[in-house]
């Protein structure tokens, strides 16, 4: 990944520490799909419109998209599978300005520093502060990276904005 100089810097974000909230068991999206979180802060999605049930994620993250930034994602990842030259990553801002892409939650060092970017031809070129923690309003971005048909395969998804939090008691 390239130096990221267009990556802003992020406020930290104080009330997302997991000491100042309880922790989120769920959350529900616009279209009815409910998110469940496991033990390890990685999640796995049921579909109500179809009454599908997804493969547990690798990371999930969210992000305050505007529909036109919707837009954009949404077509950098329906080109994705024809070869094309963008692609929609989370990235992770590091201390010294470059930009990791971050594949698993467990990668995650600065959650303050985390964005979801359209990389085209290896560089940034669209950058949305993300949060590990779900908010009304904010899209729903996950992955995950699996062995499929012999080689390594990756499945990404944005999906509908959170509507509804789910807390532990």
């Amino acid at each position: 990944m390239t130096k990221a100089e267009a990556l802003p810097t992020t406020p930290t974000e104080t009330s997302d520490t997991p000491e100042s909230k309880p922790r989120v068991t769920a959350f529900k999206t616009a279209k009815g799909s409910v998110y469940q979180y496991d033990s390890e802060g990685k999640t796995t999605r049921f579909k109500a419109t179809t009454g599908e049930q997804h493969e547990r994620q690798d990371l999930t993250v969210f992000a305050e998209l505007s529909p036109e930034e919707e837009q954009a994602h949404l077509l950098a990842l329906h080109l994705e599978g024809s070869h094309s030259p963008s692609k929609v990553y989370v990235v992770e801002r590091q201390p010294d300005d470059s930009a990791l892409t971050v594949k698993d939650r467990s990668q995650v060092k600065f959650p303050d520093q985390l964005y979801l970017a359209i990389v085209r031809d290896g560089k940034i070129v669209s950058n949305t502060p993300a949060s590990l923690i779900p908010h009304e309003g904010a899209n729903v971005f996950d992955t995950r990276h699996f062995e499929g048909e012999g080689k390594a395969m990756t499945e990404r998804h944005l999906g509908n904005k959170v509507t509804e939090i789910s807390y532990a008691a």
